[in-house]
């Protein structure tokens, strides 16, 4: 977090057709959380966070439920 909280544009950009989503970016998390994905939009002085799932879950599938927004 420290990592993402200085600098920001740091993760993969998520490329979402939802406009809502635009922006948002996506950030492995290590340190023992094997396949964790931090998922949040980057801030002038930080990150804000969306959402943090199993990276072995269906994201297409997560967006089209609304899963994230």
């Amino acid at each position: 977090m420290q990592l993402l909280a200085a600098q920001p544009e740091s993760g993969k950009l998520f490329l979402a057709r939802k406009r809502a989503l635009q922006g948002m970016r996506w950030f492995p998390i290590s340190d023992g959380f094997d396949n964790i994905l931090l998922f949040y939009f980057p801030l002038e002085n930080g990150v804000d966070v969306a959402r943090v799932v199993h990276g072995s879950r269906d994201l297409e599938q997560l967006v089209v439920e609304g899963f994230f927004g």
